[in-house]
Parts: C-alpha cells; sequence; structure tokens
C-alpha cells in the first residue's frame, strides 16, 4: 500500500492509497483474490483516521477526500470505512481511474462535488445502490445533467434506487474511441511508440478533422514530441526544456502551433513527393538558449529580428528547424508573418531533404495552400492591453465559470423551499405564480446569505475580485484571437456560436462574482475569524445565485405577461417555465449583441499592436467639459480620478499584483498625493466605497434606496460597478482595492455621465441634474439630425422634428412632434422615430423595454404616441402631401422606428409595429438602400 498526500482545494485535503498485488502470489494464483485480512482492515482504518485527524488540525478545513486506487491484476474486495466525519470516500480500479482522468471531465474537485451529491441524497434518507464502481456512478450523474436525483424521481416518496450497471459502458467506449492511444514504430524504427490523440476537444468541429497525435512518454520525460499520421509517419518535437513556468508555456504554445499547421502542411506534401517519401520524417525545431528569452517583456524589448534556419538531413530523414529568440518579433505584427515563414522553412526543408530545388515563388505557392489568408494563426504577441494581464500566470486564462453539477444542485429541491401544492405539479395563474416564486427568490437570498456567514469578508472579496482579473484575462483572449478563428474556419456560424457561448459563460460569472461581493458586505462573519473561501464554496455561491437571478427574471417575465403564467414542478422539486419567450425574443437578441461585440474584436485586432488604446485627447476634452458639475457634485476634479488611477497602476506593477488590502489612513494618504483635498477625500470614500452594512436594507449611504440592493436590477447606487473600494473591514478600517475593477468603474460613471445614461436621482447636486437633462435633450436631437444625414445622403429630402399641430393637428389631441420625416421622388414618405436607448443588458431590462415599446396606442408607451401619429396622417394625406409636394395618389407612408443600437424589439414579433421596420442606425443606410 502506497499513500500519498496533497491537497485540491483550500481547506480540503486529500489522502491516496495506492493498493498494488503482490506479484509473486499474483503469479502463483492468477485467478485467486485480493483482500485485506482482518487485522490489515483495521490498522488501515486506525492510520486514515490518525491522518484525518491531524488533517483536520487546519483551521480553514472543510472536508477531504480520500482516493484509492486498486491495482491488481486479480478480483479484489477492497473496504473503507465511509463514516470518517467531513470525509468522502472514492474506490475504483486503476483502468477506471484512467477512463475517469482521460475523460476530460473529472478532477478531485468534481468527485467532491459528487460526493456532495451523495451526502444530499443521504440527507433525503435516500439510498443508491451501484453495483458497477464509481465509472458507472460518474456516468450516470453525467448523463442526467450532473443529478443523483433525476428530474424525474419524486424526492418525497423515495427511500432507495438501484443503479443499472451499463452507464460506464459508453463512457468507456467514448474514451477509448476520443484518445484512440495506440502504438507505432519510431522514426528510427527500433522501438514502439505510444500515441495519445493531443486534440481531444476541439471547440470546432472543422478542427476534429484533423488528426494531432502526442508521445506520451516523451511528454513525462520533458520532452514535447508530436505525430501526424499519413502515408508518412511525421513527427515534430521540440528538445527537453529545464527553464521556469514562463519559458516552459512559451515553447508548448510554439510547438502546438507548429503541429498544428503540420496537419494541414502533410495533405500538400503528400500530394506533390507522395510516390518519393520515407516512411517517417522527423522535424527538429531547436530553440537556441531558449532558457535565456526573455518573456513576458514589453514588445519593445524584443531583440532584433532573426530568421529561421533549415538544415535538412537527407541520410535520417531529418529536417532541423532553427528557431531564434529574434523570430519571436515576426510574431508580433497585426498580419501572419512568422507562421508563413515556419510553413515556408517546413516545405523549402522537405523539397531539400529529397533534392528537388524550389525557388522562392513556389515554395510561397506551396504555402498558401496550406495558410488561407494572412489573418489565418495559432500565436499571438500582442501589447498588453489590460493590467491583468501583466499579472498573469502564464498559460491560458483560466476562469472560474459556473458549474453544471452545482446548478443541478441548487436547483434540485427548489420547489420544496416554499412548498410545493400537494395535488398539482405545477402552479398556475399570474398572481400565484408570482407569489412563488417571489418567495422563492427570498428563500434562495437567504440561502446565499447564510452561505456567507462562514467566511472572512477580506476572502470572499479577495476570491470574487480575482476571478473577475481572470475572466477579464479569459475576454482579452477570445477577443484577441476572434479575427484568427474567423480566417482559419469556414462555418462562420460554428465560430460565432462558439464565441457567443463562451461570452455568455463569462457573463454569469462576471455578473455572480460581483453580486456575491455585494451581498457579502452585509452577511460575512463579523468577526475576523471566518473562514477562508474555498474554490468548492465559490462554486457553490455562483451557482445558487444564477439559480437566484434566473427565478428572478421567470418572475419578471411572468409578471409583465411575456412568459406563459405556469410554473411546472418536477418531481425532483426543480421547477421550469415556458421557455418561448427566451428562446425566441431574450436569445436572438442576446446572440445578435454578441455577434457585433465579436466583430468588433475582430475589427480592431490591429489595435492591440499599438502601444496605447488610450485616447488622451478625449479625455482632456470631456474633463475641461465636465469638470465644472463634476466638482460641485463630487468634490474633485476628474483629473484626480485619473491620477489615482495611474499612481494605483503604478503601485499594483511594482508589487506584481492587480490588487490587494489597504488600510484607511494610507489609502487617504494616496488621495491627498493625487491632489484630493480634505473634503474630497471624505467625499470620493462615500461615493465609491461600498460599505459593510448590518443587513441587506439597513445603513444605506445617502441617497440610495432598498431598489440599489436587488441584484436582478441594473445601474444601481450600491453597485460594484458603481462603488468599486470595498470596505472589508471597520475597526480597523480596511479596504480592498482591485486596480482593473476602478478603471472599469471610472469609464463606467464618466461614459454614463457623458451619455446621459445614469437616471437624475444617482446625483445629488442640481447643477449635475441639469446637465444630465440637458444632455439626454441633446443627444436625441443630435441622434435625430444623424438619422436625417442618412436620408439626404441617400438623395431624399427631409425635416427634423416636425410639429403635429403645425400640420394640422389638433393639439388637444397630444400627437407630439415627428422626429424625422423623409422623402423621395418615389412617393416613400419615412416617418421616423428616432429612439436613443441605453443598452438592455440584463433580462429584467430586456423586458422593460418590450414593456415600454408594446405599442399601445390607449395607455400611450414610449411607442403608442407615434402609432397614433401614423394614424394621423394615414386619415390625413393632404396634409403630408402640403408638406412633400407629393401627389397624394403617389404617397406611400412608411412608418420606421429607428435606434441607436440593436434592441429587443426588433424580434418580438407580438409587438404592435412590424419588426423590421425596427432598425438600428448602423443599418438604416442599407435598409433604405434596398427600397
Amino acid at each position: 500500500m502506497f499513500v500519498y498526500f496533497g491537497q485540491f482545494d483550500i481547506g480540503k485535503p486529500l489522502i491516496g492509497l495506492n493498493y498494488i498485488s503482490e506479484p509473486t502470489a499474483t503469479a502463483k494464483n492468477f485467478g485467486g483474490e485480493e483482500s485485506l485480512n482482518a487485522e490489515q482492515q483495521k490498522d488501515l482504518e486506525i492510520y486514515l483516521r490518525t491522518c484525518a485527524q491531524q488533517l483536520e488540525a487546519d483551521p480553514d478545513f472543510s472536508g477531504g477526500l480520500i482516493l484509492c486506487n486498486l491495482a491488481s491484476v486479480r478480483s479484489a474486495t477492497f473496504h473503507l470505512s465511509r463514516d470518517i466525519p467531513n470525509w468522502r470516500v472514492c474506490i475504483a480500479t486503476l483502468p477506471d481511474w484512467f477512463v475517469l482522468v482521460h475523460s476530460g471531465e473529472c478532477s478531485a474537485m468534481r468527485l467532491w462535488k459528487l460526493s456532495e451529491h451523495e451526502a444530499d441524497l443521504h440527507s433525503r434518507r435516500i439510498h443508491l445502490f451501484n453495483l458497477a464502481g464509481l465509472v458507472n456512478l460518474f456516468a450516470f450523474w453525467k448523463r442526467y445533467g450532473f443529478r443523483l436525483i433525476p428530474q424525474h424521481v419524486d424526492t418525497r416518496t423515495l427511500n432507495g434506487f438501484n443503479l443499472e450497471c451499463d452507464f460506464a459502458i459508453q463512457m468507456r467506449a467514448d474514451v477509448r474511441q476520443s484518445h484512440d492511444t495506440h502504438c507505432v514504430r519510431s522514426h528510427g524504427n527500433d522501438q514502439w511508440v505510444r500515441l495519445v490523440r493531443h486534440n481531444v476537444r476541439s471547440l470546432f468541429a472543422e478542427d476534429s478533422e484533423y488528426k494531432l497525435y502526442a508521445d506520451w512518454d516523451a511528454v513525462r520525460d520533458g520532452q514535447l514530441v508530436g505525430c501526424i499520421e499519413a502515408n508518412t509517419l511525421w513527427w515534430i518535437s521540440v528538445p527537453p526544456i529545464k527553464s521556469n513556468r514562463a519559458v516552459k508555456d512559451l515553447v508548448f504554445q510554439l510547438w502546438d502551433c507548429a503541429l498544428h499547421w503540420l496537419a494541414r502542411f502533410v495533405p500538400i506534401a503528400e500530394q506533390r513527393w507522395g510516390s518519393v517519401l520515407p516512411r517517417s520524417i522527423q522535424i527538429d525545431i531547436q530553440m537556441p538558449d531558449v532558457s535565456n528569452w526573455r518573456v513576458n517583456r514589453r514588445a519593445s524589448d524584443l531583440i532584433e529580428a532573426a530568421e529561421l534556419g533549415t538544415t535538412p538531413h537527407p541520410h535520417n530523414a531529418q529536417i532541423r528547424v532553427s528557431m531564434p529568440e529574434g523570430f519571436l518579433r515576426h510574431f508580433n505584427t497585426p498580419k501572419n508573418v512568422a507562421e508563413r515563414r515556419l510553413v515556408d522553412a517546413l516545405f523549402a526543408g522537405m523539397a531539400a531533404l529529397i533534392g528537388e530545388g524550389l525557388n522562392e515563388s513556389q515554395v510561397s505557392e506551396l504555402t498558401r495552400c496550406v495558410i488561407p489568408n494572412e489573418d489565418a494563426r495559432y500565436f499571438h504577441i500582442t501589447n498588453a492591453q489590460r493590467l491583468e494581464q501583466f499579472f498573469a500566470q502564464p498559460g491560458r486564462p483560466n476562469p472560474l465559470f459556473v458549474q453544471d453539477e452545482d446548478l443541478a444542485i441548487a436547483r434540485i429541491g427548489l420547489a420544496d423551499l416554499v412548498g410545493r401544492p400537494s395535488d398539482s405539479d405545477s402552479i398556475e395563474g399570474l398572481a400565484n405564480c408570482r407569489e412563488f416564486l417571489k418567495d422563492l427568490v427570498a428563500k434562495v437570498w437567504e440561502r446565499i446569505e447564510t452561505r456567507l456567514k462562514e467566511f472572512s469578508r477580506a476572502s470572499v472579496v479577495t476570491g470574487c475580485l480575482r476571478s473577475l482579473d481572470e475572466v477579464a484575462r479569459d475576454e482579452e483572449q477570445w477577443d484577441m484571437t476572434a479575427r484568427s478563428l474567423f480566417a482559419m474556419h469556414s462555418d462562420a456560424a460554428e465560430v460565432h456560436k462558439v464565441i457567443s457561448n463562451r461570452r455568455s459563460e463569462r457573463s454569469k460569472a462576471n455578473v455572480c462574482n460581483r453580486l456575491i461581493v455585494e451581498v457579502a458586505q452585509y452577511s460575512c462573519c463579523a468577526s475576523p475569524g471566518g473562514r477562508l473561501l474555498s474554490r468548492s464554496d465559490h462554486l457553490a455561491l455562483l451557482a445558487d445565485m444564477t439559480v437566484l437571478l434566473q427565478l428572478a427574471h421567470h418572475r419578471d417575465g411572468i409578471a409583465f405577461g411575456f412568459v406563459d403564467p405556469r410554473v411546472k414542478i418536477f418531481p425532483n422539486g426543480e421547477i421550469e417555465v415556458d421557455e418561448k419567450f427566451y428562446v425566441e425574443i431574450l436569445n436572438r437578441y442576446l446572440t445578435h449583441r454578441s455577434e457585433e461585440t465579436t466583430r468588433r474584436a475582430a475589427d480592431s485586432y490591429d489595435e492591440r499592436f499599438s502601444a496605447s488604446s488610450i485616447d488622451e485627447g478625449h479625455i482632456t476634452a470631456l474633463s475641461e467639459k465636465l469638470n465644472p458639475v463634476f466638482i460641485v457634485e463630487f468634490g474633485f476634479k476628474i483629473d484626480s480620478l485619473f491620477t489615482l488611477l495611474d499612481s494605483l497602476r503604478d503601485a499594483a506593477v511594482e508589487i506584481r499584483a492587480s490588487g490587494g488590502l489597504i488600510n484607511e489612513s494610507d489609502f487617504r494618504a494616496i488621495l491627498k498625493h493625487c491632489s484630493f483635498s480634505s473634503a474630497g477625500c471624505d467625499s470620493f470614500l462615500r461615493r465609491f466605497v461600498l460599505p459593510i452594512r448590518s443587513a441587506w436594507n439597513a445603513d444605506l449611504p445617502e441617497g440610495s434606496h432598498t431598489h440599489d440592493v436587488y441584484p436582478w436590477r441594473f445601474r444601481r447606487q450600491l453597485s460594484l460597478l458603481t462603488r468599486p473600494i470595498v470596505e472589508v473591514s471597520k475597526s480597523p478600517g480596511l479596504f480592498f482595492i482591485s486596480v482593473p475593477l476602478l478603471g472599469v468603474s471610472i469609464a463606467y460613471w464618466l461614459s454614463n455621465i457623458e451619455r446621459a445614461h445614469f437616471p437624475k436621482e444617482f446625483f445629488r447636486s442640481p447643477d449635475m441634474r441639469r446637465l444630465v437633462g440637458q444632455t439626454s435633450n441633446k443627444k436625441g436631437h443630435d441622434f435625430a439630425a444623424r438619422v436625417a444625414s442618412v436620408f439626404d445622403l441617400l438623395n431624399h429630402s427631409s425635416k427634423l422634428e416636425i410639429e403635429m399641430s403645425t400640420i394640422g393637428a389638433p393639439k388637444h389631441a397630444g400627437l407630439g412632434d415627428i422626429d424625422v420625416l423623409a422623402w423621395n421622388s418615389f412617393g416613400y414618405v419615412y416617418v421616423v422615430e428616432c429612439k436613443r436607448l441605453l443598452t438592455a443588458l440584463t433580462p429584467r431590462e430586456v423586458i422593460q423595454r418590450l414593456e415600454d415599446f408594446r405599442g399601445s396606442r390607449e395607455e400611450k408607451d414610449s411607442l403608442g404616441r407615434h402609432l397614433r401619429r401614423i394614424d394621423w396622417l394615414r386619415e390625413n394625406p393632404a396634409a403630408v402631401a402640403k408638406l412633400t409636394m407629393l401627389p397624394i395618389s403617389k404617397l406611400r407612408l412608411v412608418p420606421l422606428l429607428v435606434t441607436s443600437d440593436i434592441v429587443p424589439m426588433q424580434f418580438f414579433a407580438e409587438m404592435k409595429f412590424p419588426t423590421n421596420q425596427v432598425i438600428a442606425f448602423d443599418d438604416l443606410k442599407g435598409t433604405i438602400s434596398k427600397r
């Protein structure tokens, strides 16, 4: 028995047991059975309990995991006690552990979550009987959406159930097929090499067609070796690297990039030289003095550009490619230079290897067959755009997203939190559904508050804000690669779908982490002895917050009549509402917005190679414009905010961290150093600090209201976006400052003030409120003028802001004015309502926007008055003819709703206005041109 110890989470130790057969006894009797005798079993139990007791001494201990591996040729009977409090036990044979690990979906954390689901079963007095081992249990769990209690199982009447033994069959087959582990002869034909599929879980179907393999035994020895199997075996490798993690990560990415291009290179090479190719070809990429390469430096610090060197060795079918450090400079350009030269080197090397002379033009022509365009690339060296990138760990971003298993356990039994009807599987009617969902929202909110009570506030704030940094890194990574993803894949719709799904995961993590911090301000442990927030607990909180928001959205959707007033209750206590609104309106709207965001990211790729993306001129002009009222409102200048941000950025670079804890006196000293007066310091702390409070609706800062606390609302005065400095202790005064978050908050404040997007109640001073009103009016007028200019550009006549009473409409009708009236010689008369609207960012905002634009003539909503104007114009064509100088017989009235951005109404078929006549400004020119 071999024992090892580890830790897979804060306060969660792991004990690993390896039971290996005694070879002599096994050889004598292969048909025998492995087991421990009574004394051995007793000693093992004592040993485990002793180890557990010592590991539990960790003040943050919250549970441990015992993993047992049975490496036995013969059948084995093995028992471990499961009654050690707070410890979970997982036992499997060695082949089954391979299946679990290679599935790519099993980790120590996920096994812990599985054991929590088992504990939940036991707490409900439900016994699960599984005779086919851990893989079978895991496969069952996965099959039912990571639920041990499927939706069709009634938790109120169930005492136990047997698990069928065939769930593991498909999982084992999938792992074998996806990894495609097999052996081939080595390049030297002197030994067998075990290959395993390298691109097992490709994000795109197109990439799965390329079968990339890796030599895992070589990886174990510290060397990266890849292989492409075709008529010839094509090997590509880099020498073993002994260096720091950052250099190893760079080398891996370069090797991975070369392996992917090799997969596209091979079909072209074999088509051209297939008849003369040897059985195997070895490509060695040498990186001279790689251990001393300057990694994670500014682009300007890269050494002078250098070129690849290619040396063929025909006697052993080998091509050696020398990649000096200076070659990295060729990656630091918007167009694919470096990877094109790498493929050039492969073709040139191949030609030299077989004795064919290729000139530069011929090599370039072959390379064009491999690399479809100058935007296609796998590897990028760009200038860091955000502070989070400076302090990131090597490797790809690893954001903490909401996990299926946490969502599943958060949803099971939801209906039982408030009591489900005994005689029905649903809640019917608007009032009943609203009340039921309202109570559920309150219960889940309470559950989050209860969870947070045991944790240190500083730990929760630190964990959540660090997670936001990693989410931001992930966003940058995907935005940076957007253009190349489209260039590398022919199915643009699939690329959009993959990117949109990832963006959706980031959005959930982003919102939920911010909301957890906000709830922590009145829920976390008041004493300094609270527990550290573990990853497991963090995931559970993210899931609960996700469920809370979903329930609130269901409630609002039903309350406003966009979702059918019926809540279905599954036997396991989960709930469901009609998905039509989400599928036909919300998801289409959000997908459209996501695709626009992706296109902007792809279009802005070149900007990532510039020194700075900050528009200093705009900031200066904005400061000059807003400072007079900003000082009155906030007590300090806008310039002071940017000075503070620069100062904190410099400090962050110096300490190599994006943020941290600082006491109040030190922070006040920094503020004064950044030109804040004493009164300005007080004002900054009042307006930009998220304070500790005694309860959710208590100790609200001046000007705030209870609705500023509601997690499902947006643009709130108690949001982390508007108050990015988080108070973690009152005595002594202690704040957590995230420099990236402060930068986001400053931009959020200033952009919303500049665009007049914040409601007036956000502000205290009459001057700022007056400015917001004036700016809103001016922006509205300017937007109408921009709309009119589009018609003018298309050779239409146009008039702005025509008061209806001036063309004959009765004043008492209150029809207001036409924002833009435009017409052409063909008789088309466009009656345009121009709406400069805030972007709807949440389901609640989407619902509110749709409610405002239903088109009710009676209730006179935001669209109703426009419809009434259209009615009057149709009833009085002479007035239109007089204004446009067009004959009545030729008039063709076209109502339009032109918005400043994509809006949900474009997808709302039930609106009393044609959706194809709701047009975003950017699409207006194209739409009118088609008529």
